[in-house]
């Protein structure tokens, strides 16, 4: 920490891209965040002591390559993290985008210099607006990482400097990138890559996500964009469309962002990505397609489904559509939510009705409950509601915003339990009464938000939509607004709607007289095989443990394993021989 501060307060004096490299080399690198800080005063550096633009850029330039590989291991401090944000991990995603934005800033005073014709820059106005693109693209990426929304501010920029490359005539002129030597790229592509990734959103995570970043990077020029502003009081007509050689199989997709209407020619990417689901469906490897090293052998073409709905047409890769839940007065559209924890205790409650006994089976216990029952009357029911309250006490309640009949869009204010993709819940249906049954589910994606901000690309002020301008917007001033309060948006899929409450227990030699159990779930699946839901760790082929239900203890083997999640697992199970 003080190592950190002291480099926060220090100012690096670099004037030319050689003392720039040499003064990275000096930068704690294992200290990412002291690192972090030390790239940020020297930005601030440049914005005190006016440093021409052509030194500027030289900087930014010769820093770029170890500012990337800094933020690579910044992420580390809010990446896939259980949402709402720790403090700490608020403040390390914060900070990350401040440098975002002071080195948007810095490429965009960059490119104003190169409009504006001072010496030794027009040559460059291209790669400026391309580099302060690229790095609004970085701000929705780390925005998606840490489970935020990304709001409107970014979207904003990226409309900024595809209309001024526009108004200068170099939207699609192409530039080396620097972090693939071998690629280059426009301001046009990089549009592009911005508008898939705000389509993207959060319904991907962990290595799913980073294969989709990748894919939209490497087919960004796939995707052809023309775009209006959103005030047009006139009629659209085929010719607002991008140009197309065959009209009658143009595939568009329209997005309203930053105070305009874009209008995406999404062929080519419908076509590769239909062809690659084609292909693998015929058992081709991962290799013969062209997809990214990060692409997973397995599950591959679900992922490229995926991928097809979000960017192309939803209802391609969507099962079931969604619908809004019907207003009527006096209904609430909420579900009660617990969570599993370190264990299913909670869920087991509000599937069961009953506390989980963790010796439930034993004499000794059920000696002592009678006894309890003989001696004190009404205490063993007060000890029973007394474990209820317990188990009840982490119920939180959501908000429906839209259902399907796979799954549910919940929403809540951000506080309380935190949730990450993969983990398991129990619902009920509040407006169904008190005797509703209750269903598990699996968390598929969360996002946090400022409450009342738009999902998705999000929407732009007014000032967004004028005619293309010069105007010195600093992107930091635009991303400044006041503390709002957050909400919490989660995509839940149903796994079974009827479920019973089982406990579990560990059989073999090390665990002979073993009076511990642990809760679980019995579902029955569409071709009646019994499978069980239990933490995870528990799943082994070949397995036998002891399974209780109140009225009998029997021995199950255990099967194929059907579903993994961050904390449970599926797999079927069968009576022991």
């Amino acid at each position: 920490m003080l190592h950190s501060e002291f480099m926060l307060n220090q100012r690096p004096q670099v004037a030319n891209a050689r003392a720039a490299q040499d003064w990275v080399r000096t930068l704690p690198l294992t200290d990412a965040r002291a690192a972090h800080h030390a790239i940020e005063s020297l930005l601030t550096e440049f914005e005190e002591t006016g440093l021409a633009a052509q030194e500027q850029l030289d900087i930014l330039e010769a820093l770029r390559p170890h500012r990337i590989e800094i933020d690579a291991h910044y992420a580390r401090r809010y990446t896939g993290k259980a949402l709402p944000l720790a403090e700490a991990e608020r403040t390390a995603f914060n900070h990350a985008c401040s440098l975002w934005r002071k080195l948007e800033d810095a490429y965009w005073h960059c490119a104003r210099a190169a409009a504006a014709g001072e010496p030794g820059m027009a040559a460059h106005l291209t790669l400026c607006l391309a580099r302060a693109a690229d790095l609004a693209c970085e701000r929705i990426k780390g925005t998606l990482r840490a489970g935020q929304t990304p709001d409107g501010t970014i979207q904003a920029a990226l409309t900024r400097y595809a209309v001024c490359a526009r108004a200068h005539g170099v939207l699609t002129s192409r530039v080396s990138d620097a972090e693939h030597p071998k690629r280059a790229v426009s301001v046009a592509s990089v549009h592009n890559r911005g508008l898939l990734l705000a389509l993207t959103g959060g319904a991907l995570s962990g290595r799913e996500r980073e294969c989709a970043f990748d894919l939209a990077t490497l087919w960004e020029s796939k995707v052809v964009t023309a775009w209006l502003p959103s005030g047009l009081t006139r009629a659209l007509t085929r010719d607002d469309l991008p140009p197309s050689k065959e009209p009658a199989k143009q595939r568009v997709r329209i997005v309203h962002a930053a105070g305009h209407i874009y209008f995406l020619d999404v062929t080519a990417l419908s076509r590769s990505l239909r062809k690659r689901v084609h292909l693998l469906g015929l058992d081709k490897s991962i290799d013969e397609l062209g997809l990214p090293e990060s692409f997973p052998a397995a599950g591959a073409a679900k992922l490229l489904t995926r991928l097809h709905g979000a960017w192309c047409d939803e209802e391609y890769g969507r099962r079931h559509a969604r619908a809004a839940p019907v207003a009527a007065p006096g209904v609430r559209h909420h579900v009660m939510v617990a969570a599993g924890g370190e264990g299913l205790d909670s869920m087991y409650c509000m599937l069961t009705g009953e506390p989980f006994a963790a010796n439930q089976d034993s004499d000794i216990t059920s000696r002592k409950r009678f006894d309890e029952m003989f001696v004190f009357g009404g205490a063993g029911h007060a000890r029973r509601d007394n474990l209820i309250r317990a188990a009840q006490r982490d119920l939180e309640e959501w908000r429906v915003a839209d259902y399907s009949v796979s799954g549910v869009r919940l929403v809540r204010n951000a506080g309380g339990v935190r949730y990450k993709p993969g983990c398991l819940i129990a619902c009920r249906d509040i407006a169904r009464g008190a005797d509703a049954a209750a269903y598990l589910a699996e968390v598929r994606w969360v996002l946090e938000s400022a409450a009342g901000a738009a999902s998705g690309a999000g929407t732009a002020t007014a000032a967004t939509a004028a005619a293309p301008t010069m105007a010195a917007t600093p992107a930091t001033a635009q991303g400044t607004k006041p503390a709002a309060a957050m909400t919490l948006e989660a995509g839940i899929e149903i796994l079974a709607r009827c479920a019973s409450g089982i406990a579990i227990r560990a059989t073999g030699v090390n665990n002979a007289g073993a009076q511990v159990w642990t809760a679980a779930f019995r579902i029955q699946t569409a071709g009646g095989v019994q499978c069980l839901v239990t933490p995870a760790g528990w799943h082994k082929p070949g397995r036998t443990i002891e399974a209780g239900d109140g009225k009998e203890v029997t021995r199950l083997a255990l099967g194929a394993l059907k579903r993994r999640g961050a904390d449970f697992e599926v797999f079927e199970a069968s009576p022991a021989g």
